[in-house]
């Protein structure tokens, strides 16, 4: 129950309410001994640390929530915090290993078959790429992801990061990257991934 009450609370946009309780949650969660709860526990207290800025404090609780979750056997835990910490590396981390995670995790959500967490993951590699100077790739993909707006997931920080890169993107490529980005509307979900798993060979190549 209080899991589920701290997960409204924290995407509902209550981050300081969802806060003053993560304590009791990983509590219980610890007592209770199941390992699907106490990922879930972890996987929350690490999207509060990263809505809060502990980015170090945020990647360790999603660490811990892989590990309860691969003792839990849950593939969609896992890949979820996982995905969640790429979110961080995207912006922060070093760019060859986020790369790295970058095609695994996609890889991931392709064999679980969850199309929304996929373009949620999609838009983060945007952010990467843009950071990483992979522009013209980039804004392919982010074309595709505008062109799917209403087939995936957009919470507020996913919004700002993705908004903040294309501002970029369009800054960079001037006239070019409504090109890109139509080009990239036009792609099939297949197709993207096939996109993002290129342009991230093609970014691991100049690393």
């Amino acid at each position: 129950e209080i899991s589920v009450c701290q997960a409204q609370s924290y995407y509902a946009g209550h981050v300081a309410e969802a806060a003053a309780s993560i304590g009791q949650l990983l509590e219980r969660a610890r007592a209770n001994g199941n390992p699907s709860c106490l990922t879930w526990a972890h996987y929350i207290d690490g999207e509060i640390k990263h809505a809060l800025g502990d980015l170090p404090g945020a990647q360790e609780a999603y660490r811990a929530a892989i590990a309860a979750g691969a003792e839990a056997e849950s593939r969609l835990l896992v890949t979820l915090a996982r995905s969640s910490s790429v979110t961080v590396s995207a912006q922060h981390g070093a760019p060859a290993e986020a790369l790295e995670q970058f095609r695994r995790v996609v890889d991931e959500w392709e064999n679980i078959g969850n199309e929304a967490a996929q373009w949620w993951t999609l838009g983060y590699l945007v952010v990467l790429l843009v950071r990483v100077g992979s522009a013209h790739d980039a804004a392919l993909l982010a074309g595709a992801i505008l062109g799917a707006r209403e087939r995936h997931p957009r919470f507020g920080r996913y919004e700002t990061d993705v908004g903040q890169a294309l501002a970029d993107l369009r800054r960079r490529l001037g006239p070019t990257a409504e090109a890109m980005l139509a080009k990239g509307a036009a792609l099939s979900y297949a197709d993207t991934v096939d996109c993002a798993r290129a342009a991230i060979r093609a970014a691991q190549t100049r690393a």
